[in-house]
């Protein structure tokens, strides 16, 4: 709602500082962004599922990919 909105912005302390803004990534100890952080973040509690290799990992043999790349299962 909007007065939650506004009620947290108006409580952001603000301070004076000759000091530059700086850009903080909050993923990583030193603040610096990577990928591997990003991905991390972005799976970051999520449940693992053990079944998923079966699910992604083909069982037919290359040579069937590569013949059917667009072939899709129900």
């Amino acid at each position: 709602p909007p007065s939650v909105v506004l009620y947290l912005v108006t409580e952001v302390q603000l301070t004076a500082s000759e000091e530059e803004d700086r850009h903080v990534w909050r993923w990583t100890p030193d603040g610096q962004y990577t990928s591997k952080s990003a991905y991390e973040a972005m799976h970051h509690g999520s449940i693992k599922f053990h079944g998923a290799n079966l699910i992604w990992k083909s069982w037919a043999p290359l040579k069937c990919t590569e013949l059917f790349p667009n072939v899709q299962t129900s």
